[in-house]
């Protein structure tokens, strides 16, 4: 391998390693009122009604075109109240989310390879909690 493909590599890698991406989703108003979501813990009584664990997977075409909003505002805007409301549940307390992300360079890279779409997934993990 000459030193210019080695050198090519790298930069590459650094450039596809070095972006960050964040994802920000606050609920609407009355959604805050309705349902008490939280990663932590509540000082409030309550019953346990178990935990649960939802995940929605979607992918991306052409770099940019996500299909089936597998992101976090997909999964909090639909999922994750339905899964509460099912339930019967007031919230979801010790909330732990995961969602794939990629950087606006690798969704370039992919937008040229027009037949290789990008996988996505979210997931949400917690207790669900009646109050007392």
């Amino acid at each position: 391998m000459t030193m210019q493909k080695i050198i090519g590599l790298g930069l590459l890698i650094l450039l596809l390693s070095a972006c960050s991406v964040q994802n920000v989703y606050t609920y609407p108003e009355d959604i805050q009122e309705r349902y008490f979501i939280t990663t932590g813990d509540t000082d409030r009584p309550y019953d346990s009604l178990g935990y649960m664990q939802v995940s929605k997977t979607g992918i991306t075409l052409f770099g940019f075109w996500d299909l089936n909003d597998a992101d976090l505002k997909g999964m909090f805007e639909e999922a994750l109240l339905e899964e509460i409301d099912k339930a019967g549940a007031d919230g979801i307390i010790n909330m732990h989310f995961n969602e794939m992300q990629y950087t606006d360079t690798t969704r370039t890279i992919f937008a040229a390879m027009v037949l290789i779409p990008l996988p996505r997934v979210v997931t949400v993990t917690g207790e669900l909690v009646k109050f007392k």
